[in-house]
């Protein structure tokens, strides 16, 4: 009888995604950019003293967290977010606080004591901004040509 040849099967390679990768790993990230920008790029890392991978990293690293879908807009000085397919900005919409019964009745106690001015009861739960919140710069890729604008507000 003639002998079997037995073959152990390889259990399928299985590939780590990058929420699976460990904490301390990084990611090959390629980007194409315009032969202007990468000179500019190349000559600010030489300047600081920086590899490119290090000068682009630090920067993504910077703005990830200010990363804002949708485009801003700023009403009574005040940074609001419009929804917007294709835009994003970098920066920080503003910040609200409401204004509570508590906030009234404290503003109400002051006023019976002359300090102040009578409160009005119909602002309660108005929202007022403690922030009025920036802009860095705003991508806009909802038309062409791509608009890269730096916004001052």
């Amino acid at each position: 009888m003639a002998k079997r040849k037995t073959t152990a099967k390889k259990a399928p390679a299985t590939q780590q995604t990058e929420s699976e990768a460990p904490i301390d790993s990084s990611v090959d990230l390629r980007v194409r950019v315009d032969a202007d920008i990468h000179r500019k790029i190349k000559e600010v890392a030489e300047e600081c003293g920086l590899s490119i991978s290090q000068l682009v990293a630090g920067v993504i690293e910077g703005v990830v967290d200010r990363m804002q879908p949708g485009f801003p807009k700023l009403q009574d000085k005040v940074v609001k977010v419009e929804p917007r397919s294709k835009c994003l900005f970098i920066g920080q919409p503003a910040k609200y606080v409401t204004y509570t019964e508590e906030c009234y009745n404290e503003e109400y106690a002051l006023w019976k004591r002359g300090e102040g001015q009578e409160p009005n009861p119909h602002d309660i739960g108005a929202k007022t901004p403690y922030e009025n919140g920036e802009v860095w710069f705003i991508l806009d890729y909802s038309g062409r040509p791509v608009r890269y604008t730096v916004e001052k507000y």
